[in-house]
């Protein structure tokens, strides 16, 4: 029986929160329920069909457009289609509760409440609203929807402190639940030679690690900057991820020998492949409120892998930076603040901050956020499994 519905607009691939999240749902539930996530098929590289578990699969809805539409006006005739596709193949399965991941599908939660009798939960990854790229009108839009559809919804979670504040400043709603995208518990994976081996890089090289997605607003090219302007061959960085900004940094790996580029590797793998890095780079910029609040995986990631940091001076950074001592928050926004800034992290790491390091696996890790997914699921699903 299908029990729990996720709605998401990507591939699911490397959608790590979901899958953590879906995992700790199914737990909640009995041998013969199941929790789907229904995605978008657009690569002829991902199934249609994934079996993750016994109890939780991911169904991956192509819909093709004539040839000749291409980019935003194939998008505005695909995604109408998708909506009804995962309409019709889902509101008669009837699923008790349908987690809503984007503000663009809101409808869809009010739709399965409807049509469906499900529960509707809205299960935002960022400030919605304030999204990076969003221009007056999109903002001015999904504010709107956010604003009209939010009362409707049995339960929200959000990242963040900052961000559930926010959400119950703006829409004067009870402050949504925090659900942190964070590692679960583990070990913290031996030191390795992973990276450097994959590039060809001499052991001797210590490397810096920017982890995630390749896009604007993130710091790529400031970092890349710091590093075509550094005098010493000392230190390396090293990006991980896919994303638009792919190309340029492969341009400018070709020309710098302390650039490198290696690609995206599966979530299982993520702390593995922090653990053969020294310090790992967090400099989101703050172009948007969302931004401005976050508090990324990654962040957390490189901390569980046991290597010190060097963040922006966003809020929510800044705050635990300062607090369980991990790193190094960028004061000043230039090649050779960032140069130093790197030299110092490294030379904390090499202090031994593991002892500050165990705090937040202990304060931060998955383990603490499934209690949030028992207590507020637990409602819907009772605790059986658990």
């Amino acid at each position: 029986m299908l029990k729990n519905l996720h709605i998401v607009m990507n591939d699911c691939v490397h959608a790590s929160r979901i899958l953590k999240e879906t995992q700790s749902i199914s737990r909640l539930l009995s041998n013969d329920d199941e929790v789907v996530v229904v995605a978008t098929r657009r690569s002829e590289g991902h199934l249609d069909f994934e079996r993750l578990d016994a109890k939780r699969s991911i169904d991956r809805i192509q819909v093709t457009v004539p040839s000749f539409l291409k980019g935003k006006f194939a998008t505005a005739v695909r995604f109408p289609f998708w909506i009804l596709a995962v309409l019709f193949r889902y509101v008669p399965k009837r699923p008790a509760v349908v987690n809503i991941h984007h503000a663009e599908t809101l409808v869809l939660g009010l739709l399965f409440k409807w049509l469906a009798d499900s529960k509707f939960v809205y299960d935002p990854h960022e400030l919605e609203a304030e999204k990076n790229g969003y221009g007056p009108k999109k903002r001015w839009f999904v504010a709107m929807l956010e604003r009209l559809v939010i009362p409707y919804a049995d339960e929200v979670f959000v990242v963040n402190r900052s961000i559930s504040d926010e959400y119950a400043r703006r829409y004067a709603c009870s402050p949504p639940h925090v659900l942190m995208n964070v590692p679960r518990f583990t070990e913290p994976p031996k030191r390795s030679r992973r990276l450097h081996d994959a590039l060809g890089l001499s052991y001797e090289k210590r490397i810096c690690l920017y982890l995630g997605a390749l896009t604007k607003g993130r710091g790529i090219e400031f970092i890349m900057d710091a590093f075509e302007a550094a005098d010493s061959p000392e230190y390396v960085v090293v990006f991980v991820g896919y994303g638009p900004l792919q190309g340029l940094i492969e341009e400018r790996a070709r020309n710098c020998s302390r650039i490198y580029f290696h690609p995206a590797v599966q979530p299982a793998e993520v702390l593995d492949v922090a653990a053969s890095a020294d310090v790992g780079l967090c400099l989101i910029e703050s172009v948007s409120l969302s931004y401005h609040y976050c508090l990324p995986n990654k962040f957390f990631e490189y901390l569980f892998a046991g290597i010190p940091v060097v963040v922006t001076p966003l809020p929510e950074l800044t705050r635990l930076v300062d607090e369980y001592g991990v790193g190094v928050v960028l004061q000043e926004r230039t090649p050779k603040a960032l140069q130093l800034a790197v030299r110092e992290a490294d030379a904390v790491g090499e202090a031994g901050i593991q002892g500050n390091i165990e705090k937040v696996r202990l304060d931060y890790s998955w383990d603490a956020q499934e209690v949030v997914v028992k207590k507020v699921y637990g409602k819907y699903f009772g605790l059986s499994g658990a």
